[in-house]
């Protein structure tokens, strides 16, 4: 039995595990609203949370609330009869921007196969007719609104029924027996930048009754604490460290959030009234609503303070920001689990993606912008349905933790998980978030209860030897006891077994036969190549120009630096007294061929004649 005399750590690096699953196309990602046009992005609907809405941490706040600015997003109202229509029937959809009150022009999108439509530019009203049984669907959103709305409708394969609007044209009248609105929340805060220490108040509105009364936050950055009481239309965020303050805001009221941005630097807080003991009430103010026209520069005054902003700021205000939706850039880590018992089923603990957080947003001078902005996301729960077991030559299986824990012994698996993706970053939450674009790919290990044969992890170790032979323990790495591997090793091309020299740093999944310590096969990544002496510019050969990178160092190693590696391959004559001249010296005479390898240990007198080094 294989005694190893360290504790097997997790890799290092798992990042290097799964470097040979690269390459995966990813899975076009379905959007859960698509926008009308690519300057306005996609809102995403987030499930209700029931989790109690505590507050972070105490700290002192401000009594009153100096608004500058107001963010507002509008979603297209919709105005249907959702009853089920038949086949044959024409159903009028009435759209509506909820900042102006009526519908100007829309954009459609998203037909299914199963109606027509006719519209006609400048009206507000979309007709369907419904053509065959099943799911009628369509996208409206109303030019001047950021976001969209879908009407959904039940089409039977009944005759039509004797209606107002059976046969109704442009200029028939609607006859409405159901409104469909939905609603994002608006926000209304200072978005200046803020300095650490600094508090600031963020209200939150429901646009249809024009109050907050209650609200669900989801904390995406982590330079802030924040305070809340529930019932009250306001929260207080105090920065703590420097970068971008990311607090979403949805109103329970309100179908979608609305995120509130502020960029957050080191400074000294200007002083303004506050109170040790909570939160002081709200105050009554006069709140300048914007409704896609140029916010009113004026604002209120609270506790003796008036602050009014300037001209040039009011010229250009946002008026309008997306929710946006996160898009997977890179994985940062992955699980640190990946040798598994017999039954277990799959932990994704430290799994953590980097990922593009995408709005857009529009100003008061009509234009718009889309930004971005990357976090990091850690991962504990993805929904069962994004994942994908890979079978190493088989067919890919339907993940469930049933599926897992069921899966065959004695070999590895590849676990993917692509597409968009619902996922917590905590399990104690009852919420989902999203992931756009998402393809990450890593390997586990499924050990056999009982069997000698075991999957084992090697955390960067240095090979001390290196010798082939089924039961030569010629295969010796820093930190464990010697065990023998052969060529069979690599004859297995499911495996990664690379070429590996001694003084080569590696890390490992090995599947060893723990009674003799004998290396059936295994994962293998080098880590850090051995030090190539003499290669002082890194570049993994010696030449002259290896010489010439030696001198300068010697000459101003400031201006001309070498790492640790590098300063270590350098030193190639008489190995430990340092860079000197003779390093050089020696590269030189190996590339003229006057000595054969390097490291060497001593000089004769005449470098011209051949042989005259003694080699280590």
């Amino acid at each position: 039995m294989l005694n190893l005399k360290r504790s097997l750590a997790a890799f290092a690096s798992a990042a290097v595990i799964c470097s040979s699953f690269t390459g995966i196309t990813p899975v076009s990602h379905i959007c859960t609203i698509q926008p009308a046009v690519p300057a306005v992005n996609a809102a995403e609907e987030i499930p209700t949370p029931t989790l109690p809405l505590t507050t972070t941490a105490p700290a002192p706040q401000t009594t009153a609330i100096t608004t500058t600015h107001a963010d507002i997003d509008y979603i297209t109202s919709l105005e249907y009869d959702k009853s089920p229509m038949a086949v044959g029937e024409t159903r009028a959809i009435r759209f509506i921007d909820p900042a102006k009150g009526k519908g100007e022009k829309a954009d459609i999108s998203e037909v299914s196969s199963n109606i027509t439509y006719e519209y006609k530019e400048g009206e507000d009203t979309v007709y369907i007719t419904a053509a065959a049984p099943g799911k009628a669907k369509l996208y409206i959103r109303e030019a001047n609104c950021a976001f969209g709305a879908y009407v959904n409708i039940e089409v039977t394969a009944d005759a039509p029924a004797v209606t107002t609007t059976a046969t109704v044209l442009p200029s028939t009248a609607i006859t409405t027996t159901f409104a469909h609105i939905d609603y994002v929340t608006s926000l209304e805060y200072d978005n200046s930048p803020m300095v650490v220490g600094e508090t600031r108040a963020i209200r939150f509105i429901d646009p249809a009754s024009g109050k907050g009364t209650d609200a669900d936050f989801f904390k995406y950055s982590d330079n802030f604490t924040y305070n809340y009481t529930k019932g009250k239309d306001t929260v207080y965020v105090t920065a703590t460290a420097p970068g971008e303050l990311f607090l979403g805001i949805r109103e329970k009221n309100c179908a979608f959030s609305s995120d509130a941005v502020i960029e957050v630097m080191e400074g000294t807080p200007v002083e303004t009234t506050v109170t040790t003991t909570g939160i002081a009430p709200l105050p009554t103010t006069t709140v300048n609503h914007i409704h896609g026209t140029t916010p009113d520069p004026e604002t209120t005054t609270a506790a003796a303070t008036t602050t009014t902003v300037p001209a040039s700021t009011a010229e250009k205000q946002i008026i309008m920001r997306g929710t946006g939706v996160d898009s997977y850039k890179e994985t940062l880590s992955y699980p640190t689990k990946i040798i598994y018992d017999e039954g277990e089923t799959l932990d994704l603990t430290g799994l953590k993606v980097k990922v593009s957080h995408g709005y857009s947003v529009m100003y008061s001078d009509h234009t718009g912008e889309y930004i971005t902005n990357d976090f990091d996301k850690e991962i504990a729960v993805i929904d069962p349905t994004h994942i994908t077991i890979k079978p190493v030559g088989g067919s890919d299986i339907n993940y469930s933790d049933e599926a897992f824990s069921k899966l065959p012994a004695g070999t590895k698996y590849t676990i993917w998980i692509n597409g968009t993706i619902q996922y917590k970053s905590d399990k104690s939450r009852n919420y989902y978030d999203y992931i756009y674009n998402t393809d990450i790919s890593f390997d586990v290990y499924i050990n056999k209860s009982g069997a000698k044969e075991k999957f084992i992890k090697i955390d960067n170790a240095e090979i001390e030897k290196m010798e082939y032979g089924s039961s030569s323990k010629g295969f010796v790495l820093s930190g464990y006891e010697p065990m023998s591997i052969d060529m069979d090793a690599a004859m297995h091309p499911e495996f990664a077994h690379p070429r590996m020299a001694v003084g080569d740093t590696i890390s490992a999944v090995i599947y060893l036969n723990t009674e003799t310590n004998y290396i059936i096969t295994g994962d293998f990544y080098v880590t850090e190549a051995a030090v190539v002496y003499g290669d002082a510019n890194g570049d993994n050969k010696v030449s002259l120009a290896d010489a010439l990178t030696i001198l300068q160092f010697i000459a101003n190693e400031e201006k001309y630096p070498m790492n640790e590696k590098q300063q270590k391959a350098a030193d190639c004559f008489n190995t430990g007294d340092g860079i000197t001249a003779m390093d050089a010296m020696a590269v030189q005479c190996l590339d003229t061929e006057y000595i054969t390898s390097l490291p060497v240990m001593e000089l004769k007198p005449d470098c011209a004649e051949p042989n005259v080094w003694i080699r280590e």
